[in-house]
């Protein structure tokens, strides 16, 4: 599994909860950038499972947006999550 993938996996982990903590390594601001995609998608996650109140999804949902957006300016990636 190339490096990519296993990092997206973990990623993916995270966000479902079935991993408590990410190890991530570069400059401040890409940390900075994917924790906050990372945080921000989790949360999402969890409101689709947890909250029927649909105005608090959507708050959410631009949350993760404006998040993935500023790693997408970072690194040039599409935030799949």
């Amino acid at each position: 599994m190339s490096d990519q993938k296993r990092f997206l996996a973990e990623c993916a982990l995270y966000i479902r909860g079935d991993l408590e903590t990410i190890k991530l390594n570069g400059s401040h601001d890409l940390v900075e950038a994917i924790s906050s995609a990372l945080v921000e998608s989790k949360k999402l996650h969890d409101q689709l499972h947890e909250t029927p109140d649909m105005s608090k999804i959507v708050k959410q949902v631009q949350k993760k947006r404006t998040a993935a957006k500023k790693l997408q300016n970072i690194i040039g990636f599409i935030w799949p999550f």
